[in-house]
């Protein structure tokens, strides 16, 4: 019975210890600025098509290598473009996507699919909360960003 609650103890130490030590810590002063965020649902094109977009506008980014966003449960990489006011940096998150038909299977079948959730996912964060996952000199660092603007869904024709 003593060896049974000795090992136990240690059980108990060593899950505690694994679940501390990876811990995600945000980087409070990255190299460089966000000027606005914000998120937008989209709906359209083609039946079964809607997502989210969430687009950064960076300033000041020296030697940065942004990699994924995290939003809404989701996890998209990131895609930069370039322009005169700096860099923008865009998270696509589809929700629901179209599954191309198949002569051979039922005809009966829903053709749509919804996206489901990233397993494991890292972060408890609020609605108007995402992370910014980049590499500064090849470190893996993360930005908590607050206070995204939700603009109106955007429906396409």
């Amino acid at each position: 019975m003593i060896a049974f609650k000795r090992v136990s103890i240690f059980v108990l130490i060593l899950v505690n210890f694994q679940c501390n030590s990876s811990k995600i810590i945000y980087d409070k002063t990255p190299n460089f600025k966000i000027l606005s965020t914000y998120a937008e649902d989209f709906v359209g094109g083609r039946p079964g098509n809607s997502g989210t977009v969430v687009i950064m506008t960076i300033e000041n980014q020296s030697q940065i290598q942004p990699d994924s966003l995290y939003y809404e449960k989701r996890i998209a990489k990131i895609e930069v473009r370039k322009t005169e006011e700096g860099e923008i940096w865009i998270g696509r998150f589809q929700k629901i996507t179209r599954k191309e038909p198949n002569l051979n299977e039922d005809s009966n079948e829903n053709l749509i699919l919804e996206i489901p959730e990233a397993e494991n996912y890292p972060f408890d964060l609020k609605n108007n909360q995402a992370v910014v996952k980049y590499f500064d000199k090849n470190k893996p660092c993360y930005f908590l960003i607050n206070e995204i603007i939700i603009k109106p869904t955007l429906f396409y024709p």
